[in-house]
């Protein structure tokens, strides 16, 4: 999904993010990659990332790897 449309990809997540710039995107959900610069809140106690007028799931399984890409975690 972006602003304007929603996608239907046959390829898995892991595909689409060995193609984009892993410093820019980061998986935060097995259903979901965000853009880093698009975040514009996390809340933990709701495992909820805010981007724009979204608010998305935030695995836990992911949260560490979030949490390095926004240098939140050594």
């Amino acid at each position: 999904m972006t602003l304007h449309k929603k996608f239907v990809l046959r390829i898995s997540l892991r595909g689409i993010l060995e193609k984009l710039d892993n410093e820019q995107f980061v998986r935060v959900h097995r259903s979901y990659i965000v853009q880093r610069n698009a975040i514009e809140s996390i809340s933990l106690g709701e495992n909820e990332i805010s981007l724009q007028n979204y608010k998305i799931p935030m695995g836990k399984k992911y949260q560490d790897e979030l949490f390095r890409h926004l240098n939140l975690l050594q």
